[in-house]
Protein backbone atom coordinates (compact mmCIF):
# COMPACT_ATOMS: atom_id res chain seq x y z
CA UNK A 1 0.00 0.00 0.00
CA UNK A 2 1.26 3.72 -0.49
CA UNK A 3 2.30 5.70 2.08
CA UNK A 4 0.03 8.53 1.30
CA UNK A 5 -4.12 8.05 0.84
CA UNK A 6 -5.40 7.84 -2.18
CA UNK A 7 -7.17 10.97 -3.46
CA UNK A 8 -9.56 11.87 -6.29
CA UNK A 9 -6.16 13.97 -7.42
CA UNK A 10 -3.85 11.26 -7.30
CA UNK A 11 -1.72 10.48 -10.19
CA UNK A 12 -0.65 7.16 -11.11
CA UNK A 13 0.99 5.00 -13.62
CA UNK A 14 2.28 1.38 -14.65
CA UNK A 15 5.17 -0.05 -12.68
CA UNK A 16 7.77 -0.16 -15.35
CA UNK A 17 8.42 -4.03 -14.60
CA UNK A 18 4.10 -4.78 -14.93
CA UNK A 19 3.28 -7.07 -17.69
CA UNK A 20 0.39 -6.77 -19.32
CA UNK A 21 -1.52 -9.36 -21.65
CA UNK A 22 -5.58 -8.71 -22.64
CA UNK A 23 -6.78 -11.79 -23.33
CA UNK A 24 -10.44 -11.81 -25.08
CA UNK A 25 -11.43 -8.54 -22.49
CA UNK A 26 -9.59 -9.20 -19.07
CA UNK A 27 -6.23 -8.91 -18.42
CA UNK A 28 -3.44 -10.84 -17.11
CA UNK A 29 -0.86 -8.94 -15.17
CA UNK A 30 2.07 -9.97 -13.78
CA UNK A 31 4.08 -7.81 -11.64
CA UNK A 32 8.25 -8.39 -12.29
CA UNK A 33 8.76 -7.43 -8.97
CA UNK A 34 6.70 -9.87 -6.66
CA UNK A 35 6.42 -12.46 -9.73
CA UNK A 36 2.57 -13.00 -9.31
CA UNK A 37 -0.07 -13.34 -11.48
CA UNK A 38 -3.15 -10.71 -11.26
CA UNK A 39 -6.22 -10.99 -13.29
CA UNK A 40 -8.33 -8.23 -13.86
CA UNK A 41 -12.12 -8.44 -15.12
CA UNK A 42 -13.35 -6.59 -17.89
CA UNK A 43 -14.10 -3.28 -16.27
CA UNK A 44 -10.61 -3.25 -14.38
CA UNK A 45 -8.92 -3.98 -17.48
CA UNK A 46 -11.04 -0.83 -18.82
CA UNK A 47 -9.51 0.62 -15.64
CA UNK A 48 -6.03 -0.31 -16.20
CA UNK A 49 -5.77 1.17 -19.73
CA UNK A 50 -7.27 4.49 -18.42
CA UNK A 51 -4.61 4.91 -15.79
CA UNK A 52 -2.47 4.87 -18.79
CA UNK A 53 -4.32 7.34 -20.97
CA UNK A 54 -5.44 9.70 -18.01
CA UNK A 55 -3.73 8.61 -14.73
CA UNK A 56 -5.15 10.40 -12.30
CA UNK A 57 -7.89 9.23 -11.03
CA UNK A 58 -10.58 11.91 -10.99
CA UNK A 59 -10.20 11.25 -14.87
CA UNK A 60 -10.22 7.52 -14.76
CA UNK A 61 -13.61 7.77 -12.41
CA UNK A 62 -15.21 10.10 -14.49
CA UNK A 63 -14.01 7.78 -17.78
CA UNK A 64 -15.98 4.74 -15.91
CA UNK A 65 -19.40 6.65 -14.70
CA UNK A 66 -19.26 7.93 -18.11
CA UNK A 67 -18.91 4.07 -19.98
CA UNK A 68 -20.71 2.28 -17.37
CA UNK A 69 -23.87 2.38 -15.80
CA UNK A 70 -22.66 3.12 -11.98
CA UNK A 71 -22.86 6.39 -10.22
CA UNK A 72 -19.57 8.29 -9.02
CA UNK A 73 -19.79 7.63 -5.26
CA UNK A 74 -19.27 3.43 -5.88
CA UNK A 75 -17.53 4.08 -8.98
CA UNK A 76 -14.74 6.06 -6.58
CA UNK A 77 -15.27 3.43 -3.86
CA UNK A 78 -14.65 0.52 -6.19
CA UNK A 79 -11.57 2.21 -8.08
CA UNK A 80 -10.04 3.71 -4.58
CA UNK A 81 -10.13 -0.25 -3.82
CA UNK A 82 -8.70 -1.57 -7.09
CA UNK A 83 -5.63 1.16 -7.67
CA UNK A 84 -4.83 0.58 -3.83
CA UNK A 85 -4.54 -3.40 -4.83
CA UNK A 86 -2.66 -2.60 -7.68
CA UNK A 87 -0.12 -0.38 -5.36
CA UNK A 88 0.29 -3.03 -2.74
CA UNK A 89 0.64 -5.66 -5.73
CA UNK A 90 3.41 -2.92 -6.97
CA UNK A 91 1.32 -2.95 -10.25
CA UNK A 92 0.53 0.56 -10.67
CA UNK A 93 2.82 3.34 -9.07
CA UNK A 94 1.58 6.71 -6.91
CA UNK A 95 3.67 9.45 -8.90
CA UNK A 96 1.95 12.43 -6.99
CA UNK A 97 -1.29 13.92 -4.95
CA UNK A 98 -1.73 17.26 -6.68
Amino acid sequence: MSEAPITRTTRLRWHPDALFRNLEGEAVLLGGEVAQYYGLDPVGTRIWELIGEQPDIDGVVRAIVKEYDIGEPQALEDLFALVEDLVKHRLIEVVSDA
